[in-house]
Order: C-alpha cells, then structure tokens, then sequence
C-alpha cells in the first residue's frame, strides 16, 4: 500500500520559492564547473566532477527534507481510515542500561509521566550487569511505581541481549527502544505511536537532541550534528519512507516484526567477528528488509546525553 505524495504537492508562495532557490543554486553549480573545467587538466576536472556531484546530491537531501511532514500528514490520514478515530495500541518502553546511576532515575520517571493511556503503557528496564549503583536506583523508582517491570543481568551481556529480553518479555503491539540517558518529552509521547496506525510502518524514529549541549565544545559539535542527522538526513529519508537508521536512543517498532529476527539480531557478524555495536541501524534494516517503512517525525523531541 504505497501512495505518491508527489502527486499531492501544492504549489503555494514559499514552495515556489525554495524551488527557485533550489534550481538556481545548481544552475551556478554547473556554471562554475563549466568556467572551471576550461582552466584545469584531467584530474582537476575529475576533481570539479565529484564535487559538483556531491554538492548536488546534498543539496537534494535539503530539498527532499522538505517533504518529511507532508508525508507524515498523509500517514496520520490514512491510518485513522484503517484504524478509526483513536489508536491507542498497547506499548511496552524497553530500557536497557548499564552504569547510569546518574540518569536512569530520571529516564524512567518520564517514562510514566507519559501522556498515554496508562493501562495500556507497560515499562520494561534492564539492569546490564552495573557495577555501580544504577540498580539501586532502579529499585527506587520500582517503590514510586510497583508495575515497573526488572531484568537483572549479573553481568555484562551487551546492549542486544538487553534489547532482545526486553522486546521478548514485551506485552505491547508497539516497542519503544530508549537509552538509558535519553528520555522523551512526555507531552508529546502519542506522536511517536500515532503513525503506526497505518499498518506498512513498522519503525519510527523521534527527534533527539543533545541536552548537555553547553558543557563544552566537543557536545557542542555533537549537537551540531545530531541536528543535521535528524532534521536534514533523517527527514530527507523519511519524504521516502526509508528512514535508514532509527535512532537508538529514542525510537519505536512493530514487535511482529521483530519477534521473528530476534535471534538473527542476536547472531550478527562481521569479518567472523560478532557485531556488538550499530543495533538500532541493524534493527532498522530488519524492518526494512521485510518490506515495511520506516519514518521521522519532530513532532515527538527527545533528549540525550552526549559524552
């Protein structure tokens, strides 16, 4: 079930504009490297080549970003057809963590401070072998909220296996992956669950950003970053439905379709070496591969702790 949002696009005052801006700008690219090429030998043109390329494909991702919401609009509406008026499914929040006795407390609390149904939100958090006094704090939180379900792991296993025991003990129709330093705004919780309303999303990845953004140049630049990824690639993915790598600190599935891949998951290797990083890329390129989408939306913020 495949629409083209193309088709529905609305030539309006700005749009036209940024086409404009668009079009231009890659006129003056060949332009240039058309003076250019007259002036340099074969590897300079070679060079002016590439360049050319990989500013035009760059400049594509900017504009395409530009449909990210528009195709979002177009999702909502679609799954409340298939759905009716209100999707509320049953979710499970999974949080694995190992050594965050500084942020885990916090985590969790927003976890049930989320504006969602709360007999049909369940939170799962696995302790990951901590050799500090993250359990301690886990196990305050769980005296605040009894339903607060904990996996115990005596030691280290790895963020997969906590992943795994977690989507596997899961009660929800929706999996919500979340660091353990990492937390979503509870305001805007629903928008995270609303698009799997329409049945071929099987993943959807909120927006993070960096929270101690302030602390010094390098989480400076890493914020910098994180808003590049989100709000150019992952919104330029998303205008298509690929959103290539859910992020790993704030994002949700479709546990049906993950279930089944668990194991696989589990078992990843490279070079004959077992793949322990790069989860949330690989979950999502599970989903993929089953033929279902994957989308962005800032509509929910999330916030992580950057090291």
């Amino acid at each position: 079930m495949k629409f083209n949002w193309y088709k529905k696009i609305k030539i309006n005052k700005k749009f036209g504009i940024d086409l404009l801006v668009f079009f231009v700008s890659i006129i003056l690219l060949i332009s240039l490297f058309i003076f250019k090429a007259e002036k340099v030998g074969l590897g300079g043109r070679l060079l002016l080549v590439y360049t050319v390329l990989i500013t035009v494909f760059q400049l594509f991702r900017l504009f395409l970003s530009y449909f990210s919401d528009r195709v979002l609009s177009t999702i909502y509406k679609r799954g409340i057809k298939q759905s009716g008026d209100k999707y509320e499914p049953f979710v499970t929040i999974v949080v694995p963590c190992m050594n965050e006795e500084d942020a885990i407390g916090h985590t969790l609390k927003q976890c049930f401070a989320a504006v969602y149904p709360k007999d049909k939100l369940e939170v799962i958090v696995i302790n990951d072998g901590s050799t500090d006094n993250t359990l301690i704090e886990i196990n305050k939180i769980k005296s605040q909220y009894p339903e607060l379900i904990v996996i115990n792991f005596e030691k280290n296993k790895g963020k997969r296996e906590g992943m795994v025991a977690g989507f596997r003990q899961a009660k929800g129709e929706i999996v919500v992956q979340l660091d353990s330093d990492s937390y979503i705004e509870p305001k805007n919780f629903y928008h995270l669950i609303k698009p799997f309303a329409y049945n071929t999303i099987g993943a959807v990845c909120a927006h993070a950003d960096v929270q101690n953004a302030s602390y010094n140049l390098v989480t400076r630049m890493q914020a910098g970053y994180y808003f590049v990824a989100f709000r150019i690639l992952k919104a330029a993915e998303s205008a298509l439905m690929t959103v290539f790598c859910c992020s790993g600190c704030s994002s949700a599935y479709r546990k049906e379709l993950v279930l089944p891949i668990l194991d696989k998951f589990l078992d990843e290797q490279f070079m004959g070496v077992k793949v322990k990083h790069g989860d949330d890329r690989s979950m999502t390129g599970w989903v993929l591969k089953q033929g279902f989408h994957a989308v962005y939306t800032d509509k929910v913020q999330a916030y992580t702790i950057a090291p």
